[in-house]
């Protein structure tokens, strides 16, 4: 893999006879004099042989190699293919930086992009563009790899980075969704963006990719008109497109804003049905759960309990995460009788309980409860405040005017984006 990797062909002199543990540590192997022994009969070429630090190796059967005692991976792939040069370090930070950038989702695995990031640190010939990538690819990594963190910021574009616009787009998607994880000031950068925007039917792909994270942005800041008309667009040009898996972050949102605003879902449910019948097909059950849980809670506001149900039961809430669980439980409840909707509350707190990630969900199950019971909710807006979730909820809380403890109440029980 290694040897792929890097384009460099396998020496012919060399064999590794050691266990490779998941922290990347060389432990030792069984039988290692028997191995030898196989070598020095059948593989005349083989001069070097790697164990592990620790490995015993009987005098005798070592005679005809070069033993060579190591501790891990790191320390293996610079003995077989030599120390990092400059340009090995750039060309790899390259193909990182790509592959974050272009990422076939379902074959990438956040923790060893990291874990290649935290390799590469390990030599001395890291450029400034080499250093800036792996800045960018480990805070990206870090924020997808991670149900409760947001990870590092993005490092800022310098200026002497050239990227080329589609790259450029991308970067500019992976800031805006950063600061919606976050909560954190846009300082102006929203509000650029969004002027720079061409109408969705003239966007290139990595421009609509932007298009939904601005339409997403605006609707935290609860500018809902604008981030209504935004995300229509770009949900129906993904499909015109003939690309409908990339429709459903755009959708989920664009329906929560309908069902906020209290407006039709004549053009979105037939669009919702669609999406989840791809969705279903292709297995992403993350996008199933996220798709009926919209047109469920949409339903829910609009006072249509009956449409809700079937978008409820649409669903193998069993796999789809925990948190989007929860928020459909805590949705479920508002088209329930008094009794009933408590009950379904207790039951998603006790079940979501320890549950990290869905920790800032159960708060809000509280906070329903505390409602149901005719309190004011401060004690459990307070509870909620502590969650993981308030960063996604910041700008929707930290707004102007400034909001007092009870339009913060009523904001979480309305328009929370879960």
């Amino acid at each position: 893999m290694v040897s792929l990797g890097l384009g460099q062909a396998m020496p012919e002199d060399v064999v590794a006879l050691a266990e490779v543990k998941p922290n990347g540590s060389l432990a030792v192997v069984d039988g290692l004099a028997e191995k030898l022994d196989v070598l020095a009969a059948w593989a005349p070429r083989v001069k070097r042989v790697f164990v592990a630090e620790k490995q015993e190796v009987p005098a005798r059967e070592a005679q005809p190699f070069d033993i060579v005692r190591l501790e891990n991976v790191g320390e293996l792939v610079d003995a077989v293919f030599g120390a990092w040069t400059p340009v090995d370090v750039e060309r790899e930070s390259l193909r990182l930086f790509r592959l974050t950038m272009l990422p076939q989702r379902p074959l990438v695995s956040w923790t060893g992009v990291k874990e290649a990031v935290s390799v590469l640190r390990r030599n001395n010939h890291i450029t400034a563009g080499a250093n800036w990538r792996l800045d960018f690819v480990e805070a990206v990594a870090a924020r997808h790899g991670s149900q409760v963190s947001a990870g590092p910021p993005l490092p800022p574009l310098p200026d002497s980075q050239v990227m080329p616009l589609v790259l450029r787009e991308r970067y500019q998607a992976h800031r805006v969704q950063q600061l919606l994880d976050t909560g954190e000031p846009d300082h102006g950068l929203i509000e650029t963006l969004v002027a720079e925007l061409r109408a969705p039917w003239e966007c290139s792909v990595t421009q609509l990719e932007l298009s939904g994270a601005l339409g997403r942005a605006l609707a935290r800041r609860r500018e809902y008109a604008r981030a209504e008309k935004l995300l229509q667009g770009v949900v129906e040009t993904w499909l015109e497109l003939g690309m409908p898996m990339d429709a459903g972050r755009p959708l989920t949102e664009w329906i929560r804003i309908l069902g906020i605003q209290g407006k039709s879902l004549d053009v979105a449910a037939p669009i919702a049905e669609h999406l989840l019948a791809e969705f279903e097909a292709a297995e992403r059950w993350f996008d199933v759960g996220m798709t009926c849980l919209a047109m469920g809670r949409a339903w829910t506001q609009l006072g249509r309990p009956s449409d809700a149900e079937y978008w409820w039961k649409s669903c193998s809430w069993q796999d789809v995460p925990a948190w989007v669980n929860a928020s459909r439980r805590r949705w479920q409840a508002r088209g329930s009788d008094a009794q009933e909707a408590q009950a379904v509350l207790d039951a998603a707190v006790k079940e979501f309980g320890e549950v990290r990630e869905a920790q800032d969900l159960v708060a809000l199950c509280r906070l329903d409860l505390a409602m149901r019971k005719g309190r004011d909710g401060r004690e459990e807006l307070d509870e909620f405040l502590k969650t993981d979730g308030l960063n996604e909820t910041r700008w929707l809380l930290d707004g102007t005017p400034e909001p007092t403890s009870e339009e913060k109440v009523r904001r979480l029980m309305y328009e929370p984006p879960y």
